[in-house]
């Protein structure tokens, strides 16, 4: 089970992919929503990020692939009908220096500002290790739900 410290979290104005959230980017998204997103500081996500580089494997077995470059409103059903409960913390890792904690509803509203095509590989996992949601950067996501893999 992963834990945070207050201290492990940074502000999203800091967070170097916090322009994704501003408000004429985010449009009507609720402030409510956008303040579920809690960046890790570049230090935290480091020591993540060899979790999510294990979990991404894309040698790995998959249960579930689906396109993410259908319609966002599509795409966020797809995801509404994984096995996951909505209000489950969310890890969500890009790289070694990024990473946020949300919550699954939360990903789903923004999944579309969370995983951009052509650049972003990202890994998501709930911190208790059940499952994996990888976003591959060529528009695929993949989902697997297995016992605690680290």
């Amino acid at each position: 089970m992963i834990e945070f410290a207050p201290s492990d979290f940074d502000s999203l104005e800091r967070f170097s992919r916090g322009w994704r959230f501003s408000a004429e980017r985010i449009g009507d998204t609720s402030v409510d929503t956008i303040a579920r997103i809690r960046p890790l500081t570049p230090e935290r996500a480091a020591d993540i990020a060899q979790i999510a580089v294990a979990r991404r494997d894309e040698n790995a077995s998959f249960g579930t692939t689906f396109r993410s470059d259908d319609s966002p409103g599509l795409v966020r059903e797809k995801l509404t009908a994984l096995p996951i409960v909505g209000s489950i913390p969310v890890l969500v890792s890009w790289d070694r220096r990024t990473a946020v904690v949300t919550d699954w509803e939360t990903f789903i509203v923004l999944w579309d500002d969370l995983c951009y095509p052509s650049s972003d590989d990202v890994t998501i996992w709930p911190f208790d290790g059940q499952w994996t949601l990888c976003y591959r950067h060529y528009e695929i996501f993949q989902f697997d739900s297995h016992e605690r893999v680290i």
